[in-house]
């Protein structure tokens, strides 16, 4: 299992990279490099500086357990909400932004629309808003969270967008 959380962490930046979960505060900056298919799953408490990101791989574990559990959108998701939680995130506030799911190979299986839509339903079944989201298409992505401000910069080849 890949997971942290960092309770007073000063000017940092750390890469989550996939099947990772990693929780932070204020002023720790998230980021996740080289998304594909797979989805950045970011959660945030405004009012507590607290978040984390979760690069989430596959939908589903299709009942089978390899030991990475956290490349699977379930776990990941509610591995990052123990995380934060245990920093001091109030459960009820945390909203959510994504971004990922891009179809990297023309004609094969479109795993980043199988991410995003398992994701959006586990979040929709524990009450968790999407606030922002930048989903699909062909390319491949860079998402940078900042945790003093709560931005999400995502990049996208020579584009920035911020949501």
């Amino acid at each position: 299992m890949n997971s942290t959380h960092f309770s007073n962490i000063e000017n940092t930046e750390l890469g989550v990279f996939t099947g990772e979960v990693k929780a932070a505060k204020a002023p720790a900056v998230l980021w996740c490099p080289a998304l594909g298919s797979c989805v950045a799953v970011i959660l945030y408490d405004q009012e507590r500086k607290i978040g984390g990101l979760a690069h989430v791989m596959l939908p589903s574990t299709y009942d089978h357990v390899d030991g990475h559990d956290l490349k699977y959108a379930s776990h990941a998701i509610k591995e990052l909400m123990r995380q934060m939680d245990e920093l001091g995130a109030h459960l009820e506030a945390i909203k959510a932004r994504l971004v990922g799911g891009a179809l990297m190979i023309r004609g094969g299986p479109d795993v980043g629309k199988d991410n995003i839509e398992a994701i959006k339903k586990i979040l929709d079944t524990l009450g968790i808003q999407i606030i922002g989201e930048r989903l699909g298409g062909e390319k491949g992505r860079t998402v940078f969270f900042d945790l003093s401000t709560g931005e999400v910069h995502v990049k996208e080849n020579q584009n920035q967008f911020t949501i």
